[in-house]
Order: structure tokens, then C-alpha cells, then sequence
């Protein structure tokens, strides 16, 4: 992926993102599958917290198969989609996503479905189906009561618009998102999605106190993959206002937290702007 696209593709990291991360993380003892159903979870809440102890319960779900209910077994379907999603594969995560929607019978896992499904449509350009499909989530808002499966919509909604250059758009469900955010639940999604909105709409350098209020609410968060992406964005700006050296430091400060998190597009990006970087320093 080219950096110039780069601070597109990081606004949908909610993605990419998403909203299950925004819960307490869960401690690294070892676990025992007791409770599928609670043990599910709590997995989900680990998606960008903790992304590698996410993937290492994932596996022992499917490793030591236990008995599940109709709802955990589409709930687990859910996960692996969002994994496969989280890798890379939009393709790969699409038919899953789809068939949670079409057969689950679960409000809350359709609503979140369709919320990363309208990204997977955006990042792959699809945008007349991405369209279609944000017109529905639009019309559904005000049925959908949980508010972790709100919140999923709304980031997404914002982060479509976001790629699509809906600028005041993206930021109109950002500022929603934040209204809906329950009292002592982290904003860092909803300040993250309106700094991605204006870094895409060239309304924010990388001096801006947006930045700073974003990524010290995220770091508070432990949303990992989410700093590193606002802090990704910010060198992508040092770079284009001939900032080189700063933003090596940034990338330094951030690498081995890329590296643990293991998320593909950060790491591709890290190593373009490294690139960048060195380059313009000659």
C-alpha cells in the first residue's frame, strides 16, 4: 500500500477495527474453557487490547471444541471472521460474515456483522454495495439497542464515509459515536475516527492537540493497535511537512509495539514511511 493511502486506510482500523476492544483487558493466566459462553466473551473484548492473546483463545476454542450453543457457535463464526478480516483477507472474511448475518438469527451479531462487512465493502473499493449497505445501517440505528453493536455501526459508518471523502459526514457519526458512548466507557474510538476524518480532510498537521488527545485516551485505553495507527497518521504528516528525523523517532517508539500487536497493515506501513524517511534524509 502506497503511504499516501495510508491515513485512508487507517480510519477503518475499527477495522479493521473494532468496537469488542473497547472493554477492561482480561488478565493472561491460563485459561480453561468453564463457560464457552462467557470464555467468547472475553476473547472478543482482547481484539486490539491484547490481539495476540485474542488469537491464542481463539485457537484453544477450536482446539479443545466444546459443547456450544446454536448462539456461541455463531458467535465464535463472528470471531473467526473478524481474525480473518484482521489478517488481511477481506475476501476470506466476507462469506462468513454474510452467512453470520443471513442465519444467525442474532440481532447484536448482524448488527456488528454489517458494521465490519460495510468496511470490508470500502476497503475494497466496492462502494456501491459499501452505499447500499450504510443506507440500511443508517435506517436500522434506531432499532439497534445494545450499545456495543451501535457503537460498532456507528464507527464504521464513519470510517466508510472517512475513505469515501465524506469528510463532515465522518465526522457527524464520530460526534455520534461519543454521544452514545456510555459514561465511564474510553472515547478512544470516537476521537480517533474524527482525528483519521480531518487528517484525510487536511484540516490537521502533526502538531495538533487532536492527536495528543486521541492517543493519550487510547494509551489510557490499552488499545494497542489503535495508538500505534493515530501515531502512524501523525508521521504520515511529519513526512509530508518535511519532518524526517521526527518522524523515524516516532516510528522507533512505536516498532516493537507493532511487531507484538502483529497487525499486517501496520507493519507494511511502518516499513513505507521507514522508507520515506530515509529517503528524504538521503
Amino acid at each position: 500500500m502506497v503511504l499516501q493511502g495510508w491515513h485512508r486506510y487507517v480510519s477503518r482500523v475499527a477495522l479493521a477495527t473494532l468496537l469488542g476492544a473497547l472493554f477492561p483487558q482480561a488478565g493472561h493466566a491460563a485459561v480453561a474453557i468453564g463457560d464457552p459462553g462467557a470464555f467468547l466473551r472475553q476473547t472478543e473484548s482482547l481484539r486490539t487490547t491484547d490481539h495476540p492473546e485474542f488469537k491464542r483463545r481463539l485457537a484453544l476454542i477450536h482446539r479443545d471444541a466444546p459443547p456450544l450453543t446454536p448462539q456461541e457457535r455463531w458467535h465464535l463464526r463472528y470471531l473467526d471472521a473478524y481474525e480473518t478480516m484482521f489478517e488481511g483477507d477481506n475476501l476470506g472474511a466476507r462469506p462468513i460474515f454474510e452467512d453470520v448475518i443471513e442465519h444467525s438469527g442474532d440481532p447484536v451479531l448482524v448488527a456488528k456483522s454489517r458494521s465490519l462487512l460495510l468496511s470490508n465493502y470500502a476497503f475494497t473499493r466496492q462502494y456501491q454495495k459499501a452505499f447500499t449497505l450504510a443506507n440500511q445501517l443508517v435506517a436500522e440505528l434506531p432499532n439497534i439497542q445494545d450499545v456495543n453493536a451501535r457503537l460498532a455501526v456507528l464507527t464504521n459508518l464513519s470510517q466508510t464515509m472517512n475513505g469515501a471523502g465524506q469528510i463532515e459526514l465522518a465526522l457527524k457519526y464520530a460526534q455520534m459515536m461519543a454521544d452514545a458512548t456510555p459514561p465511564g466507557m474510553s472515547l478512544c474510538y470516537p476521537l480517533s475516527d474524527r482525528v483519521f476524518a480531518l487528517s484525510n480532510g487536511g484540516q490537521i498537521d502533526s502538531d495538533s492537540k487532536e492527536y495528543t488527545r486521541a492517543i493519550d485516551t487510547c494509551v489510557a485505553a490499552g488499545q494497542a493497535v489503535l495508538t500505534n495507527t493515530l501515531w502512524l497518521d501523525r508521521s504520515f504528516h511529519m513526512l509530508k511537512e518535511g519532518k524526517p528525523a521526527a518522524a523515524l523517532a516516532v516510528l522507533d517508539r512505536i516498532d516493537a509495539s507493532i511487531q507484538r500487536s502483529q497487525f499486517g497493515p501496520a507493519m507494511v506501513s511502518e516499513q513505507v514511511q521507514r522508507a520515506r524517511a530515509y529517503e528524504k534524509l538521503g
